[in-house]
């Protein structure tokens, strides 16, 4: 969310809600309003029931319109197009997520690190980063469907996910649209057996297919 902005929390079951930052409120036994910081950053913000705790991570973004000529804060990040005939899929990102040396291996679901999903443009942090929860939804399940097959594996390893505009030109993709640079793409494989940055041959027939 943008820096001051209000989301709206439902548990389903009676919690209390609690953040070291921002302003939490409750409007139902199991429904908290958390309103953001002004300083965009990562916070917890921690829902406590009667057997156990979850942690949430919300993240408070940089506003896009602090962009100057395609660069956040030294980072080049490159322009977007404008939304693709009115379909606001394709909106220009409300914001950024800043990963810095500190937060980056954060995890933002059970199996997966803020850092899986940096773009691969630039080495030094911090860098920017949209990226959508359905995405990490979408990646949970496809593990846990995974496991069930027997491949035990802890994560997927993402060869690619956010795009900045820039890098997808500089690595000569013409797709101006590709949801690489909405935050809601990955491309993954499966490296456990050993974990060397390579696609494992799940199948046994000696190829990498």
């Amino acid at each position: 969310m943008l820096p001051g902005q209000t989301v709206e929390i439902g548990t389903g079951e009676p919690v209390e809600a609690s953040s070291s930052a921002g302003i939490v409120s409750a409007t139902a036994p199991d429904r908290w309003r958390w309103q953001a910081p002004s300083t965009p950053r990562i916070y917890p913000v921690w829902l406590a029931g009667a057997d156990d705790t979850v942690l949430v991570r919300a993240a408070v973004l940089v506003p896009y319109r602090e962009m100057r000529r395609g660069v956040l804060h030294g980072y080049r990040i490159g322009a977007y197009p404008r939304s693709r005939h009115g379909d606001p899929a394709y909106a220009r990102p409300a914001g950024f997520i800043e990963v810095t040396e500190a937060n980056r291996s954060i995890g933002v679901s059970p199996h997966f690190r803020l850092e899986q999903f940096v773009c691969k443009s630039g080495a030094v942090y911090p860098k920017y980063l949209v990226l959508q929860p359905r995405l990490i939804e979408k990646l949970e399940r496809l593990l846990d469907e995974v496991n069930r097959e027997g491949l035990r594996a802890e994560t997927f390893h993402v060869m690619s996910a956010y795009r900045t505009p820039r890098y997808n030109r500089a690595i000569g993709n013409s797709t101006t649209f590709t949801r690489h640079q909405y935050g809601d793409a990955a491309d993954i494989f499966i490296d456990r057996d050993p974990e060397d940055g390579r696609m494992d041959d799940l199948d046994a027939d000696r190829r990498l297919t």
